[in-house]
């Protein structure tokens, strides 16, 4: 080693000591042989102890010693030996091997004095750098193979020159010296421990200490001055402090100088004050008496009139009154006559009679009732509504912004709505039937308003798109329309809607009018246009005279209206129009007819609406309101209809001031108010159009609204005006004539009708215990569903910042809404004011408004937390353990808070659990990240294989991982492709994030959680008496109106926070970004709906039941990992240990067990499986097609079977003997899987058959036979399946009942045959005596469906022969000319398959053939009927496909598209599966209780069927009697079949 190295301690060094003199009393006389002896001694003890304690010549020894704290190394002809021995003596080959002691213990290497060049190019010198390292026991062979025994000469001494010059040349002097010179020990470490771990593993770096290094003297003197200068700058600031400490002195000594003069003035000011009380005193006593004297002189003089005014009541009676009026007209001596007979005593009498008619007349509202008053509204309104678009169309034409007519329009249009409520609406006293007006704004009607509301919003649409149509399209064009659209559309759902009160067969003529009009307004459009463009293109072609035409009327200064311009060129001449173009605000030149046309239509759409939303709010057909509610008097509807009316008038046209369209100019809303030309017009307009829709509702709500939809007749008098003011049409085509004077309609006829309404309630609060339940089960659902919501858009790459803006806003309107509707319903009382009134009280509650909003700001902050933590910690976790910690401590805190009003006993245990669960969440997070490191540190191994990693798919073009739409290559859930895929997809990147982060944030959410109620509680219960007396506590409402404002107030201000200032390593954004955001935006706000009304739900359901007791909620849980599950694929593919936490903290699953209960869900699904036959029935007898009709009814039968599976499946935790479902789908029981999937394959195939049997031989018999066959095999197999738990003696007689029924089934259809063949047989007789056939009936013409109650005309009865005509012309499967042993070989066959999918079911969920191995639990009932419904739903798809294209019995071929676009009866099958998969889920969990073969007790399904088939298909009408006992017998045995086998219900042990 070199100058700079220091040499390693090794193991202790001896010299060999001389050899001994040999020597004897014989001197030189000794022998050779001792010699020899000697010489030899000497060489072994040389070559066994000498040697081995020299590192010198080590090769000649054999016995060597290792050092304590080293190692021995070998080397054997130069090659290292893989030898490695521990300290103490050792034997090896002389010579032939070498040996070399390895320190393996901390040692200290110093690398001395190492030159390095600054960044500014000064030269430094590091006199010694110290390397504490250690070379590990493990690894001394590879690092002495790749570096040998001086390896720390590479990795230490040359590795610190290296890295000191490299840090020296990238740092100036000032950092290497003093800025950064604590950080060089670190950055050396990690700089040698990095090299080291990748190259030599086995060292180890343990510590670097760097002395200071040396610097030229000039630049050391430099920093020495100042530290100088430093020092003098710290001497200054002591001196400023003591210059500080002397004038504070000063300070308080003149304060203590001024405090003493104020405390003397203040004695001098109270003893004056003294004085002057005194005297004030002296007067109080003075007016005292004074006001005594005087109160007392006025009660004596009040008590007199008092006196006098009761004996004047008492005496002053009307005969009295009359005699002292004869008496004064007996004393007149004289009475003169004038003109006429003095009429002075029969006035008094008629003023009397006046006044009492008056009072009458005022108690009742007034409201139109009769035809005449409702014919005199509906022409009134015809004349209003007609000429307000001409007023607005001539203020357009006169150069006038439509933005600025249409806002001064709605000002008026409002207040005369206004003024309509406030008087007619007000008129005579308010009843329960009818209240008025100021009485419904505070009742409980919101539905109705939200009617009223919507009918507004669609007819400001359509009012502020026929404003641009007039311009385009003309006034009487547009109108015409516009009209006939409303009237076709909104006419006819208003005939439906009045319960059909008005006259049909005048009714639709005067549609049909409209339709009529519609087409020849089109065509009236055109046709003027083309006239126009003939007239146009008749213009020179000069553009001089282009341009004198264009510019005869000024367009600035000069401007006059065209009506009354002296240059004005005639009307319908091309000057005319291209004056007109000039002037007008909307240029039309050259715009697309298109255009116009399709804002008509749109307009003529939104139109057709208002009138039915209308309808809907005051008579409420749909039923919104709660019992006792009256519906909306027409005033009060009509109020709210123009509020939405106005409010969206006026958004929209502010908008459109400053984003135009149709190429208007910008304007500002300053300019519109500056703009008074033509103001007087546009206001006029708003008046008429105001009075005229309160016309029009006012005679519909008295002759029916289909009626009052003869004012749709306006184009009659927008016609007349637009041409009179306009001059439309003028020197047009005569086509153009002849299509204008046909177009107008008649107005329709109606028919008058009565309209009731009912009485209001008070407030509605929660006060019930079942009230509160329903509420928290609800709430419940709610906050367990947003979460999973805002997890969803995490994972689809949206920021979090800004789903939680969006989901704030909605979360804060559904607070104003429940506070504007349920704290609103109701008058105000002094013990529950409403809403509105406790906002007026602030000043008085203020510290229960701050209670409720702290508790709205610990809501916020906890909610934001867990949008991250669903990231990193997974959305079920994170629900878990914050709802776990917010019921340990908000619980416990609500316990107490409401006074201990809930049982602790039960309470308790429940927070026991939930404190169980905090602990199980935790380890199912710390399980389930150990999952997900095992799959991915798999992954490399994956890749080598040739699977595709997820990388390989796009992150832009792909859809999220929630979604249905899966890549090509997307990965299975749970994978690690798919960790992968997910995490280059979401928002919040979670690869590498600590887990203590995580659960960080999930704790401190939930300690947020666990305040806000107790919070709540508070502000609405006021336990700690803040409130003074007298004030009300705060109501539910109005607490939950504060406590969502502060929520979105805190939740706005860090949202925008972090926008700019993201955590968690998310990208910055910026507000503008979050306003452009729109993708997931509705989510988001659906999330904020879903949280508002949970948490108001929620605090609801806490003040009836206290809030201890509402912390139920927090079992959201539930729903959460639902979800979490379902839709993010969590814990999918992850270890037993982590399935086992996380199915702990649920409850046990629910088996029904009991007899009771398994009668229960037998007696459901034989209504269930005796239902559903006749639907496919009902369908085929319609028309459709049976393959079309099956498909549907499969998927939705699998569906019952997955949500069967999902719900009661894995309610409960998964044990050894009852697994759940999720659980059995991993496990070893695929025997059962065949037995159970082969019951479901016979199921579909005598499912399939049954399908055409009903047609060939009728629902009842067919029901019946099949049945009958099942019972008799089926139950006889389950018998013994089931270890005979049945009653043999009970069980058997039953099954000879439906052995019996087969029979007489079978002769049932027999006779019906026969019969039906008689009544065909007679039909050409029949015809013959002029009766008329059914065949002659066109098939367009006869009624859609049979089984409804309106009989067409010529539809023949039931029974008959025309029936059995009609009925084959129309169903899918013809039946005539069949054989019937076809059909009965169908039946059998299908009763066959039957009785053998029980069975099956048996053996899959009872193992009664053991074939499971050992230890393999049964397959539970839902599990069992899962696989069972997933190959019913396979085979019945491959059939009924290949059914499509290769049909049977004469049906015509079809195709999967055809199949697919066959709407026509779809959701009734759809409907026919839900029956069918819940009937027999029921069968199955009835049967594993109470035994398969009495659960073939619904097979009495056919006294279901037979019932749907005499009501619906009229089977058996008109038939023999000796069919009608055959059919009594058939259903009698089924009836004693029915209670014989549910009698021999036994139970399973």
């Amino acid at each position: 080693m070199d100058q700079q190295q220091q040499q390693r301690v090794g193991a202790p060094q001896f010299r060999p000591l001389p050899p001994g003199q040999g020597g004897g009393g014989g001197g030189g006389g000794e022998s050779s042989s001792i010699l020899f002896v000697l010489v030899g001694f000497l060489a072994i003890f040389s070559m066994l102890v000498l040697p081995s304690v020299s590192t010198i010549s080590n090769s000649f020894s054999i016995l060597h010693q290792v050092p304590e704290g080293h190692v021995g190394v070998y080397w054997r002809g130069g090659a290292l030996l893989k030898t490695i021995t521990d300290p103490g003596f050792h034997l090896k080959l002389p010579l032939i091997t070498q040996y070399e002691p390895v320190q393996v213990t901390l040692q200290t290497d110093q690398v001395k004095d190492i030159p390095c060049g600054t960044k500014g190019g000064v030269m430094i010198n590091f006199e010694k750098i110290e390397v504490v390292n250690r070379l590990r026991k493990e690894y001394v062979y590879e690092t002495l193979l790749n570096y040998g025994v001086h390896y720390d000469n590479t990795w230490i001494y040359d590795k610190i020159h290296h890295e000191i010059n490299q840090f020296c040349s990238s740092n100036s002097l000032q950092d290497v010296y003093i800025d950064v010179f604590d950080q060089i020990d670190e950055k050396m470490k990690d700089a040698l421990q990095v090299d080291c771990t990748k190259y030599a593993p086995g060292i180890e770096i343990i510590n670097v200490r760097v002395t200071k290094p040396k610097i030229p003297d000039s630049i050391r003197r430099n920093f020495e001055q100042m530290e100088e200068e430093r020092t003098k700058v710290l001497i200054a600031i002591e001196r400023q402090r003591v210059v500080e400490k002397e004038a504070e002195t000063r300070k308080k000594m003149a304060i203590s100088e001024a405090e003493k003069n104020a405390n003397v003035s203040k004695i001098l000011m109270e003893q004056k004050l003294m004085e002057k009380d005194s005297s004030r005193r002296q007067e109080e006593i003075e007016n005292a008496m004074y006001l005594a004297r005087e109160k007392s002189l006025a009660d004596a003089d009040f008590y007199k009139v008092m006196r006098e005014a009761e004996a004047n009541k008492l005496k002053l009676t009307p005969q009295f009154l009359e005699l002292k009026f004869i008496e004064a007209i007996a004393d007149n001596s004289k009475i003169f006559f004038g003109d006429k007979v003095p009429n002075m005593v029969l006035d008094q009498r008629l003023l009397g009679n006046f006044l009492k008619v008056s009072r009458e007349v005022a108690k009742n509202m007034y409201v139109v009732e009769s035809k005449g008053g409702a014919v005199a509204c509906m022409l009134l309104a015809l004349i209003l509504l007609g000429t307000w678009p001409a007023v607005l169309t001539m203020l357009e034409r006169r150069g006038r912004l439509p933005q600025h007519t249409y806002l001064d329009y709605s000002i008026t249009n409002f207040l005369a709505a206004v003024l309509i409520a406030l008087t007619f609406g007000q008129i005579g006293s308010s009843t329960p039937d009818k209240p008025n007006f100021i009485t419904q704004l505070s009742q409980d009607n919101f539905p109705s308003v939200l009617f009223a509301m919507v009918g507004g919003i669609v007819l400001s649409l359509g009012n502020l798109s026929t404003q641009y149509a007039w311009a385009l399209v003309g006034l009487s064009v547009t109108e015409v329309i516009t009209a006939s659209i409303t009237t076709i559309i909104g006419t006819t759902l208003n005939y439906f809607l009045d319960d059909r009160i008005n006259r049909a067969e005048i009714l639709f003529p005067g549609v049909a009018c409209f339709l009529i009009a519609v087409c020849l307004g089109s065509a009236v459009h055109s046709s003027n246009a083309a006239d126009h463009k003939v007239k146009l293109d008749s213009v020179d072609s000069d553009p001089k005279d282009k341009e004198k035409a264009s510019k005869q009327i000024p367009n600035k200064d000069g401007l006059k209206e065209l009506e009354s311009a002296n240059e004005k060129a005639k009307a319908g001449t091309a000057d005319f129009l291209v004056q007109l173009e000039d002037q007008r605000a909307i240029k039309v030149f050259g715009k697309s007819t298109i255009v116009g046309l399709a804002i008509c239509f749109f307009a003529g759409l939104c139109f057709s609406l208002f009138s039915p939303a209308f309808n809907v709010a005051t008579n409420d057909q749909w039923h919104t309101l709660k019992k006792g509610v009256p519906h909306l008097v027409v005033y009060t509807a009509f109020f709210y209809f123009s509020l939405s009316c106005f409010v969206l008038a006026i958004i929209l046209n502010i908008i459109f001031l400053y984003r135009p369209i149709l190429g208007l100019p910008k304007t500002t809303f300053k300019a519109h108010l500056n703009d008074w030309n033509g103001r007087g017009w546009a206001l006029l307009a708003g008046v008429l159009c105001g009075f005229g829709n309160g016309l029009q509702f006012m005679g519909g709500q008295a002759a029916g609204y289909a009626a009052a939809d003869s004012v749709q007749a306006l184009p009659l008098v927008s016609t007349f005006w637009g041409i009179l003011l306009f001059g439309e049409y003028r020197k047009s085509s005569r086509r153009t004539y002849d299509l204008e004077g046909v177009k107008e309609v008649p107005l329709l006829i109606f028919w008058p009708s009565e309209w009731n309404f009912s009485r209001g309630l008070k407030m509605y609060v929660v006060e019930s215990k079942g009230g509160a339940i329903a509420c928290m089960l609800l709430a419940l659902f709610f906050l367990g569903t947003w979460p999973a919501v805002l997890a969803v858009l995490e994972r689809r790459g949206r920021l979090p910042q800004h789903t939680y803006l969006d989901y704030s806003i909605t979360n804060f309107l559904a607070a104003v809404l429940i506070a504007l509707t349920f704290g609103q319903i109701g008058s105000s009382t002094a013990e529950e004011p409403n809403f509105i009134t406790q906002l007026s009280q602030f000043l008085e509650n203020w510290p229960c408004v701050l209670f409720a909003m702290a508790g709205g700001i610990f809501l916020s902050l906890g909610n934001l937390c867990s949008q991250y933590a669903f990231a990193l910690v997974g959305l079920s976790v994170t629900e878990v353990i914050t709802a776990s910690i917010t019921v340990v401590i908000g619980t416990t805190l609500n316990y107490f808070l409401d006074d201990k009003i809930n049982s602790a006993d039960i309470l308790f245990p429940g927070v026991a659990c939930f404190l169980i669960a905090v602990c199980l969440g935790s380890a199912v997070h710390s399980s389930n990240a150990a999952d997900n490191k095992v799959k991915l540190d798999d992954l490399p191994s994956v890749l080598e294989d040739g699977e595709k990693p997820s990388s390989v798919i796009p992150d832009k073009d792909g859809k999220d991982l929630e979604t249905g739409n899966e890549y090509a290559e997307k990965a299975k859930a749970g994978t690690a492709d798919f960790l992968v895929q997910l995490e280059n997809q979401r928002a919040i990147k979670v690869f590498g994030k600590s887990i203590f982060t995580g659960l960080t944030i999930t704790f401190f959410a939930g300690v947020c959680f666990s305040l806000f109620s107790p919070a709540f509680n508070l502000a609405t219960n006021d336990q700690w008496n803040t409130l003074k007396k007298g004030v009300p506590d705060l109501v539910v409402y109005t607490a939950f109106f504060y406590f969502s404002a502060s929520c979105l107030v805190i939740a706005i201000i860090l949202n925008i926070t972090f926008l700019y200032h993201p955590i968690l390593g998310l990208p910055k954004s910026s507000f503008k970004a979050y306003l452009s955001d729109w993708d997931g935006r509705g989510l988001a706000f659906l999330a904020g709906i879903i949280c508002g009304f949970g948490n108001g739900l929620q605090f609801m359901g806490g003040q009836a039941a206290g809030y201890a007791a509402a912390d139920a909620v927090q079992a959201l849980p539930l729903v959460s990992t639902f979800w979490g599950i379902l839709l993010f694929g969590e814990y999918r593919k992850s270890s037993r240990r982590t399935y086992a936490l996380l199915i702990s903290i649920w409850l046990e699953m629910y088996l029904v067990e009991s007899k009771g209960g398994a009668i229960a869900c037998m007696l459901i699904a034989l209504v269930f499986l005796g239902t559903w036959p006749a639907v496919l029935t009902m369908l085929e007898r319609r028309g459709r097609l049976p393959q079309h009709t099956y498909l549907d009814y499969s998927i939705t039968n699998l569906l019952v079977a997955v949500l069967i599976a999902f719900t009661f499946g894995q309610i409960g935790s998964s044990t050894h003997e009852k697994p759940n479902f999720l659980s059995q789908l991993s496990q070893n029981n695929w025997p059962s899987v065949l037995f159970a999937m082969a019951g479901g394959i016979v199921l579909s195939l005598g499912n399939l058959a049954t399908q055409y049997a009903w047609a060939l031989v009728g629902l009842s018999v067919t029901e019946v036979i099949t049945s009958s066959i099942t019972v008799v095999i089926g139950t006889t197999l389950n018998y013994f399946l089931d270890d005979r738990i049945n009653r043999a003696e009970i069980l058997f007689p039953g099954v000879a009942c439906f052995l019996i029924a087969v029979c007489l089934g079978s002769a049932v259809h027999s006779s019906n045959a026969a019969d039906n063949k008689v009544k065909l047989d007679s039909l050409p007789s029949d015809k013959n005596e002029g009766e008329q056939a059914s065949t002659v009936i066109p098939i367009e013409n006869l009624p859609k469906d049979m089984e409804n109650g309106n009989v067409s005309a010529e539809k023949a009865k039931a029974g008959t022969a025309n029936f059995l005509v009609q009925l084959e012309n129309r169903r899918a499967i013809k039946v005539f000319g069949k054989n019937t042993f076809i059909g009965l070989a169908i039946t059998f066959f299908a009763g066959f398959c039957f009785s053998l999918f029980v069975p099956a079911f048996n053996v899959a969920t009872n193992d009664q053939w053991h074939t499971l191995e050992k230890g393999v639990p049964h397959l539970v009932v839902y599990t069992a009927f899962f696989y069972f419904s997933a190959s019913c739903f396979v085979i019945a798809i491959i059939l009924n496909i290949i059914f499509l294209y290769r049909p049977i019995l004469g049906l015509p071929k079809t195709t999967f598209k055809a199949y697919l676009n066959d709407w026509n009866g779809r959701g009734w099958a759809l409907l026919a599966g839900v029956l069918c998969g819940f009937g027999n889920g029921l069968q199955f969990m009835g049967g594993q209780a109470a035994g398969y073969a009495a659960a073939d007790s619904v097979q009495a399904l056919p006294l279901v069927s037979t019932f749907w088939g005499i009501l619906l298909f009229g089977e058996y009408r008109k038939s023999s009697r000796r069919t009608y006992v055959l059919l009594i017998s058939m259903l009698f045995m089924f009836v004693a079949a029915v209670g014989i086998l549910m009698g021999s219900s036994g139970h399973r042990k």
